[in-house]
């Protein structure tokens, strides 16, 4: 199905079939007309081009009611030719523009089945090698034996945050029973840290996964991308870098409980307690839950 488009200026409905440039400009969010200073060089631009408007993408954490716009550009020469074109070739069925904006769909996976306790399990720690995520873990991993009678902690560290586990894994997943994933408090490695848990549970690996509190819903909009909308996600405050080790360990022992929660609880309650959780069903993720906060 085609999207509708419309044109920014007053040049009228626009059909073309050729190659059409991309061009930002950045935009006043109070207001509904473009700055006078596009991102791209002002040459490029002229008073009689065409400006298609195809939707806002946020790309700019300050917060300070400025965001970017994408467009598409028309150069007037493309339209002047294609009005003689089209009086030449009378009764030719005209060529149209195509909105180039793309629709999520995605078909709603479950969560595997849980464990009945965790005495005597073997629990992996997915560190994603964020700030204090191997603290954070390591505390996490230490209540488990003393308090829940965990048998083994397998712990794997990411090189960086923003990638796949990948093997890493394949490794949990043949030598643990469940994990625990931490933690995405930023944009990547939120995404990444998801998709790690989404992997996992894919392959019948219970996981907990750890988000800041701050990239909670960022988090979820994430899952039911990926087709887990009921992914199960513990929050800790923001930030968790730059704090000291034991406040990290505090926050560690606040959240082992529902660490073990998610981990043991029989999967249709957990569906039930977290799809909703951070978004509603029909809510998508604002500008607020892209960028850290300063």
């Amino acid at each position: 199905m085609q999207n509708e488009v419309t044109c920014f200026n007053n040049h009228g409905p626009l059909e073309f079939d050729g190659c059409l440039r991309h061009h930002v400009v950045e935009v006043d969010v109070r207001g509904s007309r473009p700055s006078q200073t596009p991102v791209v060089a002002e040459s490029e631009v002229s008073r009689s081009d065409s400006l298609l408007v195809f939707g806002e993408y946020v790309v700019e954490p300050s917060g300070r009611g400025r965001t970017l716009t994408t467009y598409l550009y028309i150069p007037s020469n493309v339209t002047t030719a294609m009005s003689s074109h089209d009086k030449i070739n009378e009764g030719a069925e005209p060529s149209i523009v195509l909105d180039p904006r793309g629709t999520v769909q995605t078909s709603g996976g479950r969560i595997t089945e849980r464990l009945d306790a965790l005495e005597g399990a073997t629990i992996g720690l997915l560190d994603n090698s964020k700030a204090n995520a191997d603290v954070l873990l390591d505390e996490v991993g230490h209540l488990l034996r003393e308090e829940y009678g965990v048998a083994e902690i397998v712990v794997r560290r990411k090189d960086k945050s923003p990638i796949p586990a990948d093997s890493i894994a394949t490794q949990l997943h043949d030598q643990c029973d469940a994990v625990v994933n931490a933690y995405g408090d930023c944009g990547s490695c939120t995404s990444w840290c998801i998709y790690d848990s989404i992997d996992l549970e894919k392959k019948g690996t219970p996981t907990a996964t750890i988000n800041s509190d701050e990239f909670a819903t960022l988090g979820q909009s994430e899952a039911r991308s990926l087709g887990r909308p009921g992914l199960p996600i513990v929050t800790v405050p923001h930030p968790m870098g730059g704090i000291s080790e034991q406040q990290v360990r505090d926050r560690a022992s606040t959240v082992v409980d529902e660490i073990v929660h998610v981990l043991t609880t029989d999967r249709d309650q957990l569906e039930s307690e977290y799809g909703d959780r951070y978004l509603d069903s029909d809510e998508s993720v604002d500008e607020s839950g892209l960028y850290c906060p300063l």
